[in-house]
């Protein structure tokens, strides 16, 4: 296959082999199944606020770097005019313009409003409008106005009448019209901003002069730029160079808009089928992607020298682009380009990505199958060595002219032993050949005769030793069958045999070497057994260490690959344990698992980097160990999955690291580790709020409703997060007190939010720590309820004081009546007890009056001395009942003494007949009682019991519970005189008014008793 390379002015042709190297493209999609409503994409547009728009066969989709928010037509007026979006613009106002099957249309983001335009009727056809209403081409010059291409019409935006008008066809004969249509991707502003350019389909290039009107095409004239011939896909780069394609010679084309004359051509002829070119773009690497309706996408370098390579879709590699047809292409800021295609969004970065792949299947069909499990780099010329893992063969690969040998072992020659070569599980380079060290012997490859034959390194060797491994330094060979040591010094020819100092180690196991390599010092280190290192000392003896720090830990991993860094360290991975590094000068170990951050425990691989970074591999998951820092970053990658196979891994003298996934060798690019992306703010795409989706464009707050309080919150970032991977953290203010790290849907969900004032705060963080967003915030408000609201809580609080203060009033007046009426009864029950009172009182007069009479007349005839000391007893009762005849209670020792002249006045009248013992001591003397109680009580008794000497009637007066008590033997008279029953129910409610405790009376068959309430 062959192209032309044609600079103007120089006829010459120069022809050169398209390429035929490997696709050094890797790409990542973005499909229908991340959000994108069709594969089928037909333009970019990214926006003046960092939104990317995305033009599809069905629907036009709005995407912030994460989620997808597809907009299409409906029965809502207020949608897109039609599904099927050719190209995308936007206005100085921020508006987007959209070029559809079916007119066009203007979307308002901030309004989320559409607007529908139908193209005017041709002047040339005007019934076409009925069954051509397509716009392919939609643009917005810098002057701000807005230019279309339907069919075979230009059409310019009147904002004044808000309709598109006509500016005129491209040719006034209505049967040439289709000659005359301008292509999709066929409309460019000229770079000064005065013209368009256009490519029709078989009427060549035609270019408008906005300010003089006039058309320029082959009609008028004559440069070359202007022929009459069949041209698409016109495209302008970002420093200015212009192309098209010329379908009808098969050639790209390059001009000068200035001139309007053609400066390069490049004939596709040969390198791509025949075929109409649907898209061209140039990128910042000065590569040309290009795609044609024939299914086929090539890119196209020019700079330096000319070179074709295809880009092709395969259904198995993952990594290949996502379809065949290629409509657009956009380059962000990093670099990255997207690419539109059938498939959906494809997406590379080949100078910042940290890898590329190079698939080795296509060219040796004895990989499949079977896997690379070991690569090696030979220093001196450059070259690779890869060794299969099942079907043994060694392959020798050129990596800068992709030259290459192939070795099938199995055709090897036999060993002294009649064995062939086993799995290779290292390659050395002895004495500038290449050396397969294998569990059944050592082999080498001749090189010049392509023949693969056993090793053997010297007579001085024992022919008979299965060499496991060989290492040099400085002349001195070190040869190992994985349990002995031998030492072969060249310069003396002589070879010795090198002891363990143990014949057994202190676990049993039985001594061994393997994993050989040299410290800086250039002393010889390698793995003994399970937990054990073993390195040769200065007795030229070989002593064994312990590494295992935690046995329960450590003991069910094994060593499976061992690396020196250029500082000194070990560095082992363990199948089942980690990561370990020793450090010989100090006998220290430490090893980092799952737990620590290491992306697997059963490793694979391990090398460092010129950077100190130790890189792991464990099929397709790798780990990036920073020991500065002990920070892991950890990414998987789209080959190999839910595999398992064997890596190898080698750095290689250009300071790149190769490793083995499969049949695929990725090369990585540890410098592009710590490269930044054009540091931009995230982006909040929309906020859903109680169930509707609410689109962020340049607010900075928003103000909710006090129901509106369900919140989640879609961001993204349009930085490309494979080749600069990144995460978010983010943060409610009022809300969350630390980062909250977002989750792999990149929103943020707050449930019953209450009534305030937040900040949402967002930021992406690179996940190898290289660098930080800055913040992106939004407000928040969301409104008090009128009910929870600072006024109405002030109206809520004076109301209340006025309800409290009127049923204060309200309360005093009811509690002021209440209480006369209490007052009122209190001293009408006062008035009953006192009536009763000095009923009882009255009672007591007459009586003792009458009796005391009757006595005194008795003892005046008998004794007159004896009379005189009765009537004073008798006048001292007397003027005790006058003197408290007022007073509702008197001490009651004061009613002791008056009762004690009580009882000695009837004990005159029945002498040993009447018995009274008082039983009271001083400590209840202070105590209260109403007066002349006790003279009633007893009285009472005397009235209604028998009293003779034959029979004495007894009267006890005591205090019990602080209740006095007057009690008397029970010897009731058939008959009382006077008696109307009431003196004891008097009593009883006067002492109900005076105390809470009631007065008490109980009688049974030998004693009836009155307890008073001592007040």
């Amino acid at each position: 296959m062959f192209f032309r390379f044609y600079i103007l002015f120089f006829p010459a042709c120069l022809s050169i082999a398209a390429n035929s190297q490997q696709s050094p493209f890797i790409f990542y999609h973005l499909t229908e199944k991340d959000g994108l409503s069709n594969n089928a994409v037909n333009c970019f547009l990214k926006d003046s606020r960092g939104i990317l728009w995305v033009a599809t066969f069905d629907g036009l989709n709005r995407f912030d770097g994460s989620h997808f928010f597809s907009y299409k037509k409906t029965k809502d007026s207020n949608s897109i005019i039609n599904n099927t979006v050719h190209d995308l613009c936007e206005d100085r106002q921020g508006n987007i313009w959209g070029a559809t099957d079916n007119g066009i249309f203007r979307f308002n983001p901030e309004k989320n409003s559409f607007s529908s335009y139908l193209p005017p009727n041709s002047k040339v056809s005007p019934a076409t409008i009925n069954i051509a209403p397509a716009v392919y081409n939609i643009l917005c010059d810098k002057n701000g106005t807005i230019w279309a291409t339907g069919l075979w019409t230009i059409l310019k935006f009147n904002p004044v009448k808000n309709v598109f008008e006509e500016i005129g066809p491209l040719t006034l004969q209505s049967d040439s019209l289709n000659h005359y249509a301008v292509r999709k991707n066929g409309l460019v502003e000229d770079p000064s901003g005065n013209g368009l350019w256009m490519a029709t389909r078989f009427k060549g290039m035609h270019y408008y002069d906005i300010k003089t009107g006039q058309f320029l095409s082959f009609k008028n004239q004559k440069t070359a730029i202007f022929k009459e011939r069949a041209v698409s896909a016109l495209t302008i780069s970002a420093t200015g160079r212009c192309w098209f394609y010329d379908n009808t010679l098969q050639q790209i084309v390059n001009f000068d808009p200035v001139s309007k004359s053609e400066i390069l051509k490049i004939d596709m002829k040969g390198s791509i089928s025949s075929s109409i070119c649907a898209s061209l773009f140039e990128d910042s690497e000065n590569r040309l992607w290009y795609g044609n309706w024939n299914n086929e996408i090539a890119v196209v370098e020019y700079k330096n020298s000319i070179s074709i390579t295809r880009i092709k879709n395969d259904k198995s590699d993952p990594l290949s682009i996502a379809g065949n047809f290629l409509w657009n292409v956009m380059e962000d800021e990093d670099g990255t380009l997207w690419l539109g295609t059938i498939g959906g969004i494809s997406k590379c970065n080949t100078s910042k990505s940290i890898y590329r792949v190079r698939r080795f299947e296509e060219k040796f069909p004895f990989l499949k199958g079977n896997s690379i499990r070991l690569i090696v780099e030979d220093t001196a010329d450059k070259s690779w060595w890869l060794v299969t893992s099942d079907k043994l063969y060694v392959i020798h690969f050129f990596p800068a002219t992709e030259r290459y040998f192939v070795y099938d072992l199995q055709k090897a020659e036999k060993n002294i032993h009649g064995k062939l070569p086993g799995p290779v599980h290292t390659i050395r380079f002895i004495m500038g050949k290449a050396v397969l060290c294998t569990h059944t012997g050592a082999w080498q490859i001749d090189t010049a005769s392509q023949r693969v034959q056993p090793f053997y390194i010297a007579a001085a060797v024992d022919p008979s030793l299965v060499i496991s491994d060989i290492i040099e330094k400085n002349g001195v060979y070190y040869i190992n069958d994985e349990r002995q040591l031998l030492k072969y010094v060249s310069r003396e020819n002589k070879a010795y045999r090198i002891k363990h100092t143990v014949d057994r180690l202190p676990d049993g196991q039985k001594p061994g070497i393997k994993f050989m390599t040299f410290t800086p010092d250039n002393r010889l280190w390698g793995i003994s057994n399970f937990g054990w290192l073993v390195y040769l000392d200065d007795k030229e003896e070989l002593v064994p260490f312990y590494y295992v720090k935690n046995e329960n830990e450590e003991l069910f991993g094994y060593i499976n690959s061992v690396y020196m860094d250029k500082d000194g360290k070990l560095w082992m991975t363990s199948i089942g344990v980690g990561l370990y590094c020793f450090t010989p000068a100090t006998r220290s170990v430490k090893y980092w698992t799952e737990s620590d951050g290491l992306v697997i425990n059963h490793l694979q691989t391990v090398v460092a980097d010129n950077n100190s970074h130790i890189w792991c591999a464990a099929n397709n998951k790798f780990s990036v160990f920073t020991p500065s820092t002990g920070s892991f970053y950890n990414f998987s990658l789209p080959l190999g999955e839910n595999q398992s196979f064997n890596n190898g891994m080698t750095l290689l003298s250009n300071g790149n690291i190769v490793v083995t996934i499969q049949n695929s060798i990725l090369e990585f690019f540890p410098e592009r580790l710590t490269l930044k992306p054009h540091i931009k703010q995230p982006l909040i795409g929309t906020v859903n709020i109680a169930g509707k989706e609410r689109f962020i464009g340049d607010e900075n707050s928003i103000r909710l409703n006090p129901d509106e309080k369900f919140l989640s919150l879609k961001f993204g970032l349009l930085t490309d997060k494979e080749t600069f991977p990144y995460s978010f953290e983010y943060m409610l203010k009022g809300i969350d007190e630390t980062w909250v790290p977002a989750g792999a849907d990149n929103q943020a969900v707050y449930n019953k939010l209450p009534s305030g004032n937040y900040t949402f705060r967002l930021k992406a963080k690179a996940r190898n720590g290289a660098w930080e967003t800055p913040e992106t915030t939004l407000m928040i408000h969301i409104k008090t309820p009128f009910f929870r609201s600072a006024w109405f809580y002030g109206a809520m609080v004076l109301l209340t004081g006025l309800l409290l203060f009127l049923f204060y009033r309200f309360r005093i007046a009811k509690q002021k009546q209440l209480h006369e009426l209490e007052s009122k009864a209190q001293l009408l029950e006062k008035e009953k007890a006192l009536v009763m009172y000095e009923s009882l009182k009255q009672q007591l007069n007459p009586h003792f009056l009458f009796n005391s009479l009757t006595s005194l007349s008795s003892l005046i005839r008998m004794d007159r001395q004896l009379a005189g000391e009765f009537l004073d007893k008798m006048s001292k009762v007397y003027r005790y009942i006058l003197k408290n005849r007022d007073t509702e209670t008197v001490p009651l020792g004061e009613e002791l003494k008056a009762v004690q002249l009580f009882i000695d006045l009837q004990k005159t009248r029945f002498e040993d007949a009447l018995v009274v013992n008082m039983n009271i001591d001083d400590e209840h003397y202070h105590r209260k009682i109403v007066p002349v109680t006790l003279q009633n009580l007893v009285e009472n008794a005397i009235k209604h019991n028998v009293a003779d000497n034959s029979a004495p009637l007894q009267i006890d007066l005591f205090v019990k519970d602080d209740y006095l008590l007057v009690q008397n033997n029970l010897q009731k008279k058939n008959f009382v005189e006077t008696s109307n029953k009431q003196g004891l129910a008097n009593m009883e409610s006067l002492y109900h008014y005076l105390s809470d405790r009631p007065m008490l009376i109980k009688e049974d068959e030998n004693n009836f008793t009155v307890k008073i309430p001592l007040l």
